[in-house]
């Protein structure tokens, strides 16, 4: 009889430990800023992620909110499908990541992380250059929390891509959603490579005032692209500062503008680093990526370097080597390698 107790209590407290063992590795884990430098990470449940705030419940009980501002990073169990998705995305297989993205925000039930995958499915839409769909899910995003975190996955415009005639009716609709500020931003953006370039450009000129500071320095950083032939060296020194004081997260798209603006300044070492700071910083925004590897390895020919535009040619080509740009990497590939 005490063995049959004995191996009952010895049992129950292998239930236990298997039950602690399962909530500790259920738990969410926040890294948050601390002072200038520092950083702390805090276990428990997130509750709620907004681009305004980290609602976390602790151990004891406790709902603590913490400042949008302060997070690093958040990590959290996710589905089989979520794992694999992301998984996927890191291998740039964008088409197949955004499958598995749609049948894991059908299963998530935590709508913060619902907000997370859509903001994901938003990227590989974008690098799928599918702009109507990455527009329609940023938006979706936004809807739900306006102050999202994941505000960089806007898909704004930042080459001369003419829009088709069907996304141009898309993106009028965007623009004409006065009562969001993004969406008309974002409307505005792919409209300034079309016949209604002047509506979108004082469409921009007015976002430039907006209340949301994300918006107000984008529009400001979109508007750089119809100055681009006429620009002078004092406008693009100011184009920097301001992109210097931009959300880091934010300055791939105003980078490669300016690496076009300095180009045309016929300053090919300057335009090079500017353009490398798009390939190096934000090399999950793959179009424009492969753009700027392409652009920086053009800017160090001129520079006489030709062996470091073969480097960046070699590295657009095995990077991303679906890119409709990588026949011209390959064809400038033995030309930059002779001189």
């Amino acid at each position: 009889m005490r063995t049959s107790n004995l191996s009952n209590l010895l049992w129950c407290a292998v239930g236990c430990l298997s039950l602690a063992a399962v909530r500790l590795w259920a738990e969410d884990v926040v890294v948050v800023r601390q002072g200038t430098d520092g950083q702390q990470r805090r276990a428990g449940e997130i509750v709620d992620y907004t681009g305004q705030r980290l609602v976390l419940n602790v151990s004891d009980g406790r709902a603590e909110q913490i400042p949008a501002d302060r997070v690093i990073s958040v990590e959290t169990p996710r589905g089989s499908d979520h794992e694999a998705a992301d998984r996927l995305y890191g291998e740039g297989k964008d088409a197949e990541a955004a499958n598995l993205y749609r049948s894991a925000v059908q299963r998530e039930s935590r709508v913060w992380v619902q907000r997370m995958i859509l903001a994901q499915l938003t990227r590989c839409y974008r690098n799928l250059e599918q702009p109507d769909r990455a527009g329609d899910m940023f938006l979706t995003l936004l809807r739900s929390d306006p102050q999202t975190p994941w505000f960089d996955a806007i898909p704004l415009a930042w080459t001369a891509q003419a829009p088709s005639a069907e996304f141009t009716q898309t993106a009028a609709a965007w623009m004409a959603a006065t009562q969001s500020p993004a969406s008309a931003l974002l409307g505005a953006s792919w409209l300034l490579s079309s016949s209604r370039r002047e509506e979108a450009l004082q469409t921009l000129v007015r976002l430039t005032s907006s209340d949301d500071p994300r918006v107000a320095q984008l529009a400001e950083a979109q508007r750089w692209r119809t100055a681009l032939v006429t620009a002078t060296e004092d406008e693009v020194r100011r184009w920097g500062a301001h992109l210097d004081r931009m959300d880091p997260s934010l300055r791939a798209g105003p980078s490669f503008v300016v690496g076009q603006a300095l180009a045309r300044l016929n300053q090919p070492e300057q335009s090079a680093l500017a353009f490398l700071r798009v390939s190096i910083l934000y090399p999950d925004q793959r179009g424009l990526a492969a753009e700027s590897l392409l652009a920086a390895g053009q800017q160090l020919e001129k520079a006489a370097d030709p062996d470091g535009a073969a480097r960046l040619y070699r590295e657009l080509i095995d990077r991303y080597p679906q890119h409709l740009l990588v026949p011209e990497a390959q064809r400038r590939l033995p030309q930059s390698a002779a001189k």
